[in-house]
C-alpha cells in the first residue's frame, strides 16, 4: 500500500489519533480485523500461534501475524509501527516501536502512508512524521 493523504498542516496533530484509526481501517482488511477484533479472538490466536503472533503478547496486544496463514502481515506490522509510535511515550511502547521497525524490514515490507501537508511542498511518509512529532 502506498497512498498519499493531504492534510492541513496545522491539523494534522490536533486529530493524530483520528487519522491513525482511519488509516489502520483501511490498511487492515475486514476479514483480518474482525479476526482481531475482541480479547478472546486474539487469545485464541496466540494459543495457536504463541509469542510471535503480537508484539505485546503479555497483553494480546500489536498483532502482526495473519490469523488466517498464521504468515507476519506487512499491514498489520504496518499498523503495530503506527500504533507503538503515536504512544511511544508510554513505558514499553519504544521497544515495542522498535521491534515493529525490526520486523519491517526483515520481511521486506514496503508499505508507506504518504501524508502531504498542504502548506507545504514535501510529501513524507506517516511513520516519519510520527518521529518528527515524538
Amino acid at each position: 500500500m502506498d497512498e498519499t493523504i493531504i492534510i492541513e498542516e496545522n491539523k494534522f496533530v490536533e486529530h493524530l489519533d483520528l487519522i491513525i484509526t482511519e488509516i489502520n481501517k483501511q490498511l487492515i482488511s475486514d476479514t483480518i480485523r474482525k479476526s482481531i477484533s475482541t480479547p478472546k479472538k486474539r487469545q485464541l490466536i496466540y494459543e495457536k500461534y504463541g509469542k510471535k503472533a503480537f508484539l505485546l503478547p503479555d497483553k494480546l496486544k500489536f498483532p502482526v501475524i495473519n490469523p488466517q496463514t498464521g504468515k507476519y502481515d506487512c499491514n498489520l506490522i504496518y499498523s503495530a509501527r503506527l500504533r507503538a509510535k503515536q504512544y511511544i511515550n508510554n513505558p514499553g511502547y519504544r521497544e515495542i516501536a522498535k521491534k515493529a521497525e525490526e520486523l519491517f524490514r526483515e520481511h521486506k515490507c514496503t508499505n508507506r502512508i504518504n501524508i502531504h501537508l498542504k502548506e507545504s511542498k514535501e510529501i513524507i511518509d506517516l511513520n516519519q512524521l510520527i518521529d518528527l512529532i515524538n
